[in-house]
């Protein structure tokens, strides 16, 4: 995740109360019953939830407090309250980590990026000319 993507997600919830980072469904969806599909869903209106998903101190309290059922993310007891939460486009290699396979996942992205380069010396003496 980008310090713009973190940016972008605390401005749209300064401006609207809630939002959170999420990406478009790429994917085709089936719904099923048992293991046979009884529909392909529209995926033109869905998104994936991702972190950071940012809230007014006030409403995520209020969300909780009011809580009566199971959620399965914070996002989703704002919703329960009936308030809006933004959508802030992010990228699929933010993901949300839910299961072994995801933390495996974010691990491989995390190796594949490029390392940053330390700016300024590498160590306390590499700008003395003292020893030289």
């Amino acid at each position: 995740m980008s310090d713009d993507e973190i940016d972008r997600v605390f401005t749209a919830a300064t401006m609207s109360g809630a939002a959170i980072l999420a990406t478009p469904v790429a994917s085709t969806l089936k719904r099923a019953e048992g293991k046979k599909i009884v529909e392909t869903v529209a995926r033109d209106s869905l998104w994936q939830a991702q972190t950071p998903q940012v809230f007014s101190r006030e409403l995520i309290a209020r969300a909780y407090a009011s809580a009566s059922s199971t959620s399965t993310d914070d996002a989703q007891l704002v919703e329960q309250l009936g308030e809006p939460v933004a959508l802030v486009e992010g990228k699929p290699t933010n993901l949300k980590i839910t299961t072994k396979a995801d933390l495996k996942l974010a691990e491989m992205i995390l190796k594949a990026r490029p390392r940053p380069k330390p700016e300024g010396v590498s160590h306390p003496f590499a700008d003395d000319d003292l020893w030289r």
